[in-house]
Parts: C-alpha cells; structure tokens; sequence
C-alpha cells in the first residue's frame, strides 16, 4: 500500500490536536481538505483511525498502534530532505516558535529581538506560553523550535544547553512597613506570599522554603507574571523571582532585591532543543543562535551567575 506522504502529515497532526479543525489552522488547510484527506487515509487503512469523544476525536487502537513509527518516519523524512540544504540567516525568510514564560519575555525577549533583528531580518519569530511539563512533546511535535526555562528537562531526543546560573531572590516595596534592612527565616515565615504557578517552572524556591519550615500565608496566587512587580509596590507583599529578573526590575520599579532567607541548589538556565540530527538547518542555526546571544549578552561564561549587563538595562 503507498501512502502520501501529505496524507501522514494530516494524519499525526489530527491525532496530536484531536480536532480537524485545530489541525487544519496548523497545516494552514480548510477543514474540507482535512476531512477528505482523513476520509481517503480511512479506506486505505481499512480503520476508522479516530472517533468522536465528546467535542474531540479520540485514535483509534490502529491508530494509536502506528502513530509513533508514522511520526518518526515523518521526521527521517524531513531531516533528509533537509540535510543538504542551507541556511542563511541574513537573506532567508524563516518562522521560529519559541516557549517563554512571561517572566522569560521580559528578561531574556529584548536581547533576542536586538540580535535577530541585526543577524536574521527576515525572520518571524512567534512566543508561545510555556509549560514545562509540555516542553518534551512541543519540541518534538514541532510546535515550538525552542524553549528556554530553568527546570532540568529530559527525554529521548531533546538537547539541554546551560547558558547560565542563577538564584532566588525576594523582593518588596521599598517602602515595605516590615522588611527594611533583611529578611530572616522567621520573618519570611510570616510575610503574605504571592507565589507563581507551577507551569512556570520556579516550584524548586517553594519546595525549599516549606521543607525549612517557611511555608508562609498566601494572599495572591498568579498564573503570570504581569502585575505582579505592581502588587508588589504597593502592598505589604513579599515574591520570589530569579535575581537576574528581580535586579533588572529594581532599577525601574518601586521594589527592593533581598538575599533568600532559605539555601538552595543553584538554579540552571537552559535552551531546549530538539537533537540537532532531527532538525532542519534553520532550526539548527535559530537554537546555536539563542545560546551564543544569550550568553554573549547575559555572562560569556555558563557556570557564572546571570547579571543584567548595561546593553540588557539600556533597552528594557
């Protein structure tokens, strides 16, 4: 039986977003050329290949059996006919997708854009929310080229590059009516907390403050970063960032950066990427070109400590 190579792509996109018409916006196709392309792969297959279950479709056993082998013979594919390509980043027009947390935009965007826009004009790079526990499968789905987060990520396939080290911080008003020349454990205890959501990948300060006994009060949970410097300002409420965040942030926001009363593991910031055997050339170029700035802009050496350098504090 020969199948269209097209038909395959169809077919793993579907199964990956379970929706013909989430998988039509993603191939750039109408929802009636997904659905005849479905309806064609169908009788070759002699299955069903997906079902409706509820608002979604749901593989069938058939499907669910050969979409590993059909989803990596996809990328064989790809890489091959790729290989002997080249890419230039000076004149060719590119997408890359890129995971960030917000609090990622704001530290790390500004470089990243200084530097694309000089090397790569002609790109278009899109950022997409990160969740770290999604960072495997978007890499190698191809939904995101790259992802740059602190949490150790592993799995089959996916290439972690350190460009850098750095530490928890807390932060609060100026002003603050409590907390003026430190912070100790006990104080810390007692502060009202607001604490980031788990998808954004900075539990490891949470975990270390509730096994030395610093639980503390919460009085803002957030899913975001946006708004939370301003709560901050104007509150007699505590946070825990990254320092190179937090002391980026002093210089313009009405806060003050304090060491973390609770010792912790050294936090590595990393770029995630596929293994570059399974990546087109540009892919190749856009992940090499995200730890070279990085680390170029941020600290020329990845076992140092991330520290706003006067280029990163001029643009933000």
């Amino acid at each position: 039986m020969e199948l269209d190579l097209n038909l395959m792509r169809v077919f793993c996109t579907v199964y990956e977003q379970g929706s013909v018409t989430a998988a039509a916006a993603q191939l750039h196709l109408t929802q009636p050329s997904v659905s005849h392309a479905l309806k064609n792969l169908r009788r070759q297959c002699n299955d069903q290949l997906f079902v409706r279950d509820g608002r979604g479709l749901r593989p069938t056993p058939f499907a669910a059996s050969i979409f590993p082998q059909v989803k990596a013979g996809i990328a064989q594919i790809s890489a091959a006919v790729s290989s002997g390509g080249l890419f230039d980043p000076a004149t060719a027009p590119d997408r890359f997708t890129l995971a960030l947390t917000d609090l990622g935009e704001l530290a790390f965007l500004p470089p990243i854009m200084m530097a694309l826009r000089r090397l790569a004009p002609g790109v278009e790079l899109t950022v997409v929310p990160l969740d770290v526990e999604h960072v495997p499968e978007d890499l190698l789905s191809n939904r995101v080229d790259a992802a740059i987060c602190a949490p150790y990520i592993g799995g089959p396939d996916v290439v972690r590059t350190v460009i850098g080290t750095d530490d928890y911080v807390v932060i609060a008003a100026r002003d603050h009516p409590r907390v003026r020349d430190g912070l100790t454990l006990e104080q810390f205890a007692q502060e009202p907390r607001i604490r980031l959501a788990s998808s954004m990948g900075h539990d490891v300060a949470e975990v270390a403050a509730e096994r030395a006994g610093a639980r503390g009060r919460t009085a803002l949970r957030l899913s975001h970063f946006t708004g939370l410097t301003a709560v901050v300002e104007r509150t007699d409420c505590v946070a825990v960032l990254p320092r190179f965040l937090a002391e980026t942030l002093e210089e313009t926001a009405g806060i003050r950066v304090f060491p973390h009363p609770v010792e912790m593991a050294t936090m590595q910031l990393a770029v995630y990427a596929r293994d570059p055997d399974h990546q087109r050339p540009a892919q190749r170029w856009f992940a090499q070109f995200l730890v070279d700035t990085l680390r170029e802009t941020m600290s020329p050496d990845p076992s140092a400590p991330l520290r706003p350098g006067p280029l990163h504090r001029r643009r933000l």
